[in-house]
């Protein structure tokens, strides 16, 4: 406790402004979550796959990456 009274107070203070940041972070991804809709991938795999395999579209139109924050691997 000394020497919180010395500075020790500033170490405390950033990891409280670190744990109030994450906390609203957490929040604002389950409120978010709430009104986003996943899809399951398998319905979507022919359709994927069908686009990759069409030479009329470029090869590189074809094979983007698209992030998502689903959590699970098989929802997007």
């Amino acid at each position: 406790m000394n020497k919180f009274i010395h500075g020790g107070w500033v170490s405390f203070m950033i990891s409280a402004v670190m744990i109030v940041v994450m906390w609203c972070w957490f929040q604002a991804r389950k409120i978010r979550n709430r009104f986003v809709e996943f899809v399951k991938l398998k319905d979507y795999l022919n359709l994927i796959r069908d686009l990759s395999h069409d030479f009329s579209i470029p090869k590189y139109a074809t094979h983007l990456v698209y992030l998502t924050s689903a959590n699970y691997m098989d929802e997007i």
